[in-house]
């Protein structure tokens, strides 16, 4: 467990799901104001359920993290599995990372980072991904700065 004398960082449980919800909602909306994606933030219930079936269902497809301070969530990371990475070993993808407006810029998101980081080692991964908008100066100064580095790619996606 990954903590400043303020909060600490644990594995997400079924308790958090409302939070990590809330969380989730307001992510959404950030980017849609920030970067006109064109998502819509879903309603608290089925952002619930989604989330509660990509975390706990029969087949997880993802884990996530909490920073909690007294009490109650203040940021939250969505990693998945990558597979295959060099030597055939696992890789992991930092999906979302999440830290509410009044907790940014103390620390939380590094230490959200550094948690998974290591999260990633322990489970042998090789290498631990995330993706960013390229006008989010704000969170590539902060990978930057945690010695992350962005290597030429160009992603393509199907949206299905």
């Amino acid at each position: 467990m990954d903590s400043l004398p303020w909060f600490h960082i644990e594995r997400a449980t079924r308790e958090a799901l409302g939070a990590l919800a809330d969380m989730t909602i307001a992510n959404i909306a950030e980017e849609q104001a920030n970067w006109s994606t064109g998502e819509r933030p879903p309603e608290q219930g089925p952002a619930r359920r989604a989330i509660e079936t990509a975390l706990f269902g029969p087949e997880p497809a993802a884990r996530a993290f909490v920073a909690i301070a007294e009490g109650t969530p203040i940021g939250m990371a969505y990693v998945s599995e990558l597979f295959p990475g060099r030597d055939l070993r696992r890789g992991w993808f930092l999906k979302l990372l999440y830290v509410s407006a009044p907790r940014r810029g103390k620390g939380v998101g590094s230490a959200l980072i550094r948690h998974v980081r290591h999260a990633a080692e322990e489970a042998g991964a090789e290498r631990l991904e995330l993706h960013t908008h390229p006008d989010n100066e704000g969170a590539r100064r902060l990978y930057q700065r945690l010695g992350m580095n962005a290597p030429p790619r160009i992603v393509y996606r199907y949206d299905l």
